[in-house]
Protein backbone atom coordinates (compact mmCIF):
# COMPACT_ATOMS: atom_id res chain seq x y z
CA UNK A 1 0.00 0.00 0.00
CA UNK A 2 2.81 2.40 0.63
CA UNK A 3 3.70 2.40 -3.09
CA UNK A 4 0.14 3.34 -4.11
CA UNK A 5 -0.60 6.93 -5.02
CA UNK A 6 -1.30 9.44 -2.25
CA UNK A 7 -5.07 9.52 -2.92
CA UNK A 8 -5.39 5.74 -2.58
CA UNK A 9 -3.33 5.70 0.64
CA UNK A 10 -5.39 8.52 2.17
CA UNK A 11 -8.60 6.51 1.61
CA UNK A 12 -7.38 3.99 4.19
CA UNK A 13 -4.86 5.93 6.28
CA UNK A 14 -6.06 9.44 6.97
CA UNK A 15 -3.52 11.33 9.10
CA UNK A 16 -6.09 12.28 11.77
CA UNK A 17 -7.51 8.74 12.10
CA UNK A 18 -5.88 6.60 14.79
CA UNK A 19 -4.76 3.14 13.72
CA UNK A 20 -6.74 0.21 15.06
CA UNK A 21 -5.02 -2.38 17.19
CA UNK A 22 -4.65 -5.63 15.22
CA UNK A 23 -6.18 -7.63 18.11
CA UNK A 24 -9.28 -5.41 17.94
CA UNK A 25 -9.52 -5.99 14.20
CA UNK A 26 -9.16 -9.76 14.59
CA UNK A 27 -11.76 -9.81 17.37
CA UNK A 28 -14.15 -7.82 15.15
CA UNK A 29 -13.63 -10.24 12.27
CA UNK A 30 -14.16 -13.24 14.56
CA UNK A 31 -17.33 -11.66 15.97
CA UNK A 32 -18.63 -11.07 12.44
CA UNK A 33 -17.98 -14.72 11.52
CA UNK A 34 -19.79 -15.93 14.64
CA UNK A 35 -22.72 -13.49 14.41
CA UNK A 36 -23.40 -14.32 10.76
CA UNK A 37 -22.44 -18.01 11.03
CA UNK A 38 -19.83 -17.60 8.31
CA UNK A 39 -17.93 -20.78 7.47
CA UNK A 40 -16.22 -19.91 4.20
CA UNK A 41 -13.90 -17.02 3.41
CA UNK A 42 -13.47 -15.66 -0.10
CA UNK A 43 -10.38 -13.91 -1.40
CA UNK A 44 -9.26 -12.62 -4.77
CA UNK A 45 -6.63 -15.31 -4.72
CA UNK A 46 -6.82 -18.09 -2.13
CA UNK A 47 -3.18 -17.62 -1.22
CA UNK A 48 -3.17 -13.90 -0.49
CA UNK A 49 -5.64 -12.12 1.82
CA UNK A 50 -6.90 -15.25 3.66
CA UNK A 51 -3.30 -16.38 4.26
CA UNK A 52 -2.23 -12.94 5.52
CA UNK A 53 -5.22 -12.83 7.84
CA UNK A 54 -4.57 -16.36 9.09
CA UNK A 55 -0.93 -15.48 9.75
CA UNK A 56 -2.03 -12.57 11.96
CA UNK A 57 -4.24 -14.93 13.95
CA UNK A 58 -1.35 -17.38 14.36
CA UNK A 59 1.21 -14.69 15.27
CA UNK A 60 -1.07 -13.35 18.01
CA UNK A 61 -2.06 -16.86 19.11
CA UNK A 62 -5.73 -16.16 18.45
CA UNK A 63 -7.96 -18.90 17.04
CA UNK A 64 -8.90 -18.18 13.43
CA UNK A 65 -12.66 -18.19 12.70
CA UNK A 66 -12.10 -20.07 9.42
CA UNK A 67 -10.36 -23.28 8.46
CA UNK A 68 -7.91 -23.57 5.57
CA UNK A 69 -10.24 -25.87 3.60
CA UNK A 70 -13.01 -23.26 3.70
CA UNK A 71 -10.99 -20.68 1.74
CA UNK A 72 -12.56 -19.86 -1.65
CA UNK A 73 -10.99 -18.04 -4.57
CA UNK A 74 -12.82 -15.48 -6.74
CA UNK A 75 -10.26 -15.77 -9.53
CA UNK A 76 -11.14 -19.44 -10.02
CA UNK A 77 -14.87 -18.84 -10.30
CA UNK A 78 -14.31 -15.87 -12.63
CA UNK A 79 -12.06 -18.01 -14.83
CA UNK A 80 -14.49 -20.94 -14.91
CA UNK A 81 -17.45 -18.76 -15.89
CA UNK A 82 -15.57 -16.41 -18.20
CA UNK A 83 -17.51 -13.40 -16.95
CA UNK A 84 -16.41 -9.91 -17.84
CA UNK A 85 -15.47 -8.29 -14.53
CA UNK A 86 -17.41 -5.29 -13.24
CA UNK A 87 -15.44 -2.09 -13.79
CA UNK A 88 -14.28 -0.65 -10.46
CA UNK A 89 -14.65 3.11 -10.26
CA UNK A 90 -12.28 3.72 -7.33
CA UNK A 91 -8.95 1.99 -7.91
CA UNK A 92 -6.93 0.48 -5.03
CA UNK A 93 -9.74 0.79 -2.50
CA UNK A 94 -10.19 -2.45 -0.56
CA UNK A 95 -13.90 -1.90 0.11
CA UNK A 96 -14.63 -1.08 -3.54
CA UNK A 97 -12.57 -4.08 -4.66
CA UNK A 98 -14.51 -6.36 -2.30
CA UNK A 99 -17.87 -4.95 -3.43
CA UNK A 100 -16.99 -5.46 -7.08
CA UNK A 101 -15.79 -9.01 -6.43
CA UNK A 102 -18.94 -9.82 -4.43
CA UNK A 103 -21.17 -8.52 -7.24
CA UNK A 104 -19.25 -10.59 -9.76
CA UNK A 105 -19.42 -13.76 -7.62
CA UNK A 106 -23.19 -13.27 -7.36
CA UNK A 107 -23.32 -12.94 -11.16
CA UNK A 108 -21.37 -16.20 -11.46
CA UNK A 109 -23.73 -18.05 -9.14
CA UNK A 110 -26.74 -16.63 -10.98
CA UNK A 111 -25.25 -18.01 -14.20
CA UNK A 112 -24.62 -21.39 -12.56
CA UNK A 113 -28.21 -21.49 -11.30
CA UNK A 114 -29.57 -20.72 -14.78
CA UNK A 115 -27.38 -23.44 -16.27
CA UNK A 116 -28.47 -25.98 -13.65
CA UNK A 117 -32.13 -25.10 -14.22
CA UNK A 118 -31.65 -25.77 -17.94
CA UNK A 119 -29.88 -29.10 -17.27
CA UNK A 120 -32.65 -30.18 -14.86
CA UNK A 121 -35.30 -29.31 -17.47
CA UNK A 122 -33.49 -31.40 -20.08
CA UNK A 123 -33.31 -34.33 -17.62
CA UNK A 124 -37.04 -34.03 -16.78
CA UNK A 125 -37.95 -33.86 -20.46
CA UNK A 126 -35.79 -36.92 -21.16
CA UNK A 127 -37.45 -38.88 -18.35
CA UNK A 128 -40.90 -37.96 -19.74
CA UNK A 129 -39.81 -38.98 -23.22
CA UNK A 130 -40.20 -35.45 -24.52
CA UNK A 131 -38.00 -34.58 -27.46
CA UNK A 132 -35.13 -32.41 -26.41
Amino acid sequence: WMIQNHEARMKIAKPDTPALDIRTVLNDITSFFKEHKVKKIWGHGANFDPVILDNYYKALEVKSPFLYYNVRDTRTIFDLTGIKRTEITVKHNALEDARGQAIDVIRCFTGFRSLMDAVEKIQRDKEKGTNV
